[in-house]
């Protein structure tokens, strides 16, 4: 919640990491993908 409620966080953290790092937005798909995946194992366990 915090994060969505600062509008500066959102907008200047993809314009100053994309450009230089690319592979942040890699990285974060990674943690995306891996904390659905645990949500569905602890969802069917």
């Amino acid at each position: 919640m915090s994060k969505r409620t600062d509008p500066t966080e959102g907008v200047s953290e993809p314009d100053v990491s994309t450009p230089h790092r690319p592979w942040i937005r890699v990285t974060t798909v990674i943690v995306l993908a891996v904390f659905v995946l645990a949500t569905l194992v602890s969802a069917l366990l």
